[in-house]
């Protein structure tokens, strides 16, 4: 009877043992808070598409958003300068270049520092534009922005310019 109860105490002890290491595993995403429905794996968020930081709080599209004093090559406008905005769009990574050549043009990220602008129709469909851009000197607290783009004034005329737009806050 004695070799029963020392091995049910030592099974108790080796039960008792493991239940206390099960329960003292920490928890590695308790005091990880992830935003914009990023979810905590293994202590770290996983951010959903267009979202970026530790803790997923800030849209990709942020550092693009700002006023801008835009330089434009000789190309288009006569190497005129003017301002714009650049503003929210309905989406992560959808952003508008509000009065980029005096239009709200639609654009959209392709990856955290480059953009697409799909082709879009104005002035009753006499000027298309089209093009793409991406920041500069990504390190610094300026934003730099070059953007390649074309303006198609008339489609039967192929009175195309293909610009450069070197775009600062």
């Amino acid at each position: 009877m004695n070799k029963l109860k020392v091995a049910a105490w030592i099974v108790g002890v080796f039960v008792g043992a493991a239940v206390l290491v099960v329960s003292c595993k920490k928890d590695k995403c308790k005091e990880v808070f992830c935003l914009n429905g990023g979810a905590c794996v293994d202590g770290k968020c996983t951010c959903p598409a267009w979202y970026d930081r530790d803790d997923c709080s800030v849209a990709m599209r942020g550092k693009f958003l700002s006023t801008f004093a835009t330089v434009i090559s000789d190309a288009c406008n006569n190497g005129g300068c003017y301002d714009f905005n650049i503003i929210p769009g309905d989406s992560a990574n959808k952003f508008t270049l509000d009065g980029f050549l005096n239009e709200s043009v639609a654009a959209k990220l392709v990856d955290s520092t480059h953009f697409t602008i799909p082709v879009q129709n104005f002035n009753d469909d006499s000027i298309t534009v089209f093009g793409s851009g991406g920041y500069q000197n990504v390190d610094t607290s300026d934003v730099n922005i070059v953007l390649h783009y074309a303006v198609i004034r008339n489609w039967l005329s192929a009175d195309t310019s293909t610009c450069t737009a070197f775009i600062h806050n």
